[in-house]
């Protein structure tokens, strides 16, 4: 009834383990890094005013933290699930439903937020805070790109390929580094915002790359497919 485990089995697992999570461990303390040099350049250049008027708009729209860390959790073992039982192409059609139904529920939840940014504001801060609408906007903004990248992890995961998500978090970081203090000077608390953004276009441009690089190399019924 029960299958005998051996020794060998039990090292080859371990490994297989030990490849997957050496990439995840460090792409996490990236992921930490680059969400909090931003609020450290920005308490040095405008004040610790400014950056708390960041934290108070990233309030705002934190709730979808629940959900994200629920994702997380639910989405890379589905992910994993459906490549191993029908493969690539059942994978990519898998990950772009997914990203395409949880972008549209994102933009949903965030819509009352983005359209009434000054009432929202008002209503939970007070008025000194409703000159920090627009960003409260790009958080909001941002907040979609961040769930678009839940279904691209997934996707690498899935494939085997830890290693890409941490090389995306290297992109990401290296990026945010390199522009969050000069747009924070030129830009004000609005770039912290902009920096935020353009770290997530540059690690969802390093999964994109890597998906359809797959595709290429793993995927001709993808191709035949499309005629």
């Amino acid at each position: 009834m029960f299958r005998r485990v051996t020794l060998d089995a039990l090292i080859a697992h371990a490994g297989e383990n030990w490849a997957m999570s050496k990439w995840l461990v460090p792409s996490a303390l990236l992921q930490w890094v680059n969400s909090n040099v931003l609020i450290f350049f920005s308490s040095f250049v405008l004040g610790t005013w400014a950056a708390g008027a960041y934290r108070a708009t990233l309030n705002m729209v934190g709730i979808l933290n629940v959900l994200y860390a629920t994702l997380e959790n639910t989405v890379p073992v589905k992910a994993a699930v459906v490549f191993r039982m029908n493969g690539l192409l059942a994978l990519v059609r898998h990950t772009g439903k997914i990203t395409v139904a949880g972008a549209g529920i994102t933009v949903l939840s965030l819509s009352p937020i983005l359209l009434f940014a000054p009432v929202v504001l008002r209503l939970f801060y007070g008025e000194q805070l409703v000159a920090y609408s627009a960003l409260l906007r790009l958080q909001c903004v941002i907040y979609v790109l961040t769930f678009i990248s839940i279904p691209a992890r997934a996707f690498m995961r899935s494939i085997g390929e830890s290693r890409v998500i941490f090389q995306a978090y290297v992109a990401s970081t290296i990026t945010t580094v390199a522009m969050g203090y000069f747009v924070i000077v030129y830009m004000h608390v609005i770039g912290i915002a902009v920096a935020l953004g353009v770290s997530q276009i540059v690690m969802l441009v390093v999964f994109g790359r890597k998906i359809f690089t797959e595709l290429r190399r793993r995927g001709p019924a993808l191709q035949s497919s499309f005629g």
